[in-house]
């Protein structure tokens, strides 16, 4: 619902404070229940994230399990039609080609006084990468968060993302995949962002987290930086 207002307007300055004050109030709320969850997860972890997703999602993840299984990815691989994996394939090589030129260099020299001086760039050890599920599930968030993670040396990268009822897109799997990441998580919401942020038995902590989402996921985002890195939009 689109909320319009006109200055002109006798109301307007009634109606605009209105409509400012309802937004600050379920900003309020949005921040008490992410910062519930996240606690809930720091505490009880994967538990934490089986009641949630199942409250959220539909899923009972013990059963499914926290990550999909490689046959499950090989399974959802062979869903995608020729013309969509040469499509993402494609994709994928053009922005890997993109981030490479971003790539800095490492440099090292000694001054005037006999000093050695220098920078050394090393990639992060371990990253998370949220992409949204339902209808927003788009394999090109997956593709361009993953591709500078790659191109920069990260090892290892946890990529999480709902599924509503099961359903997900199987072309951000098979993106996923054709970028050698093999820990695909069956979690969404501000749950996945504090389990990536903080560890739980399965999931590894991470030490950055990129992807869009929700206001949720924005605010749980929020909520972590400084413990972790975030993306540079989200951390002031």
């Amino acid at each position: 619902m689109k909320n319009i207002f006109h200055s002109e307007d006798v109301n307007f300055f009634r109606d605009f404070t209105n409509f400012l004050d309802a937004r600050k109030q379920s900003n309020t709320e949005i921040m008490d229940s992410v910062r519930k969850v996240i606690e809930d997860v720091k505490i009880n972890k994967d538990a934490a994230l089986i009641k949630y997703t199942k409250k959220f999602d539909m899923i009972d993840l013990d059963g499914v399990g926290l990550f999909f299984e490689p046959k499950a990815i090989e399974e959802s691989k062979r869903k995608i039609a020729t013309n969509y994996r040469n499509a993402i394939d494609l994709s994928i090589a053009r922005i890997l080609d993109f981030h490479k030129k971003q790539m800095p260099s490492n440099l090292s020299w000694e001054d005037e006084l006999g000093t050695q001086l220098g920078w050394v760039w090393k990639p992060i050890d371990r990253v998370g990468v949220y992409v949204p599920g339902g209808k927003a599930s788009y394999p090109s968030s997956a593709i361009m968060n993953i591709a500078p993670a790659k191109i920069a040396g990260v090892e290892d990268i946890v990529l999480a993302s709902p599924s509503p009822n099961g359903h997900y897109n199987p072309l951000m799997i098979y993106a996923s995949s054709a970028m050698d990441v093999t820990k695909i998580l069956r979690v969404g919401g501000a749950q996945a962002i504090g389990a990536m942020a903080f560890g739980t038995e399965t999931v590894d902590r991470v030490y950055k987290i990129t992807g869009p989402g929700n206001e949720y996921v924005a605010e749980a985002k929020r909520q972590v930086f400084g413990k972790i890195g975030i993306d540079e939009a989200f951390s002031v």
